[in-house]
């Protein structure tokens, strides 16, 4: 139930336009909207996660009245929750997590690894955690807030 799409000017225009590259063991739940005219790239063991996320890599240039498509990359072993807004040119550091909500808006190089979020998002600070180590493309672990157990091969 993903929208995926891009405008064929940008393939037949831009040398790496128009495409959609999900790195080894990365996945894309169900529920969101990507343009890819200027590329999207989910890099290995990354998540873009949750529903309702849109990522918009082309819109109109003001300063010189011309559309213009850029890539949005998704580091590895990053996460992006839900309801994310990721626009062109946006790039999310490798082992970090982008907050449910949070706008991504065109990088600045360098970058850190950790937590972004807010509108636009902002580094917030170091994340951790096994799931930025794991060996699989998902986790079958489910945690039982109520008892603090954790169910291993759940699902």
């Amino acid at each position: 139930m993903n929208l995926i799409s891009a405008h064929p000017v940008y393939a037949r225009l831009y040398p790496s336009g128009a495409s959609l590259t999900v790195g080894a063991n990365a996945y894309i739940t169900s529920r969101h909207q990507m343009d890819c005219s200027g590329s999207l790239s989910v890099g290995e063991f990354s998540a873009l996660a949750g529903h309702n996320s849109r990522v918009l890599t082309h819109s109109i240039d003001i300063a010189r009245d011309a559309q213009a498509a850029y890539p949005v990359v998704i580091g590895e072993r990053s996460f992006v929750g839900t309801r994310c807004l990721l626009l062109g040119g946006a790039t999310l550091p490798g082992l970090s997590v982008l907050a449910a909500g949070s706008v991504l808006t065109r990088s600045r190089e360098p970058e850190e690894s950790g937590l972004w979020a807010g509108v636009p998002a902002k580094f917030k600070g170091p994340v951790r955690g096994d799931w930025f180590t794991r060996t699989k493309m998902s986790t079958n672990r489910v945690f039982i807030p109520e008892t603090g157990a954790t169910v291993e091969d759940a699902f």
